[in-house]
């Protein structure tokens, strides 16, 4: 398999098999992603999980991702289902900091929502000789954590996990 097919199966998979479900909003018809109860993927009702159970949640999830129904998903039908889930993660931040209820967030209320969350010490952090400022080599050490914490680097993109494909 080639890489570009490593990749694209993966997102793929990821995708399908994420443990979300798409449903509307009933106050704004948007939709919404609902994690799905044991309950709705466990068919003989054992409380567990099968792997038959598993494979026919991921095809059913796959059926409604297929919108024309030709058996394939294409780029179109993957986007739809990636800016769905982008959406509700968008409304779920900006109901969470919108502190005047206008339904927009200025400035001041995504400060505000940062620093009572896991922004709150990320200069502080970031400025390892509490300086007050970030010198070039604690702005590098940014660059590199690509701001989520790790390192990322060929490692993660390799098809076998060493690095060097």
């Amino acid at each position: 398999m080639t890489y570009k097919k490593s990749i694209t199966a993966i997102i793929t998979l990821s995708m399908i098999g994420s443990a979300a479900l798409v449903s509307a909003d009933e106050t704004t018809g948007r939709k919404t992603y609902q994690k799905p109860q044991l309950s709705e993927i466990d068919v003989n009702g054992d409380s567990l999980i099968s792997k038959l159970e598993f494979l026919a949640h991921t095809k059913t999830r796959f059926d409604k991702a297929d919108t024309d129904g030709d058996g394939a998903l294409s780029s179109d039908e993957l986007l739809l289902q990636i800016s769905t889930k982008a959406s509700a993660r968008v409304q779920k931040m900006i109901n969470r900091a919108d502190t005047n209820a206008d339904g927009l967030l200025g400035f001041d209320e995504l400060e505000t929502a940062r620093s009572k969350g896991r922004g709150s010490n990320m200069f502080n952090k970031l400025d390892t000789d509490n300086d007050g400022q970030l010198n070039q080599e604690e702005f590098s050490k940014v660059k590199k954590r690509g701001g989520k914490g790790k390192k990322r680097g060929k490692r993660a993109c390799s098809n076998n996990g060493d690095g060097n494909d």
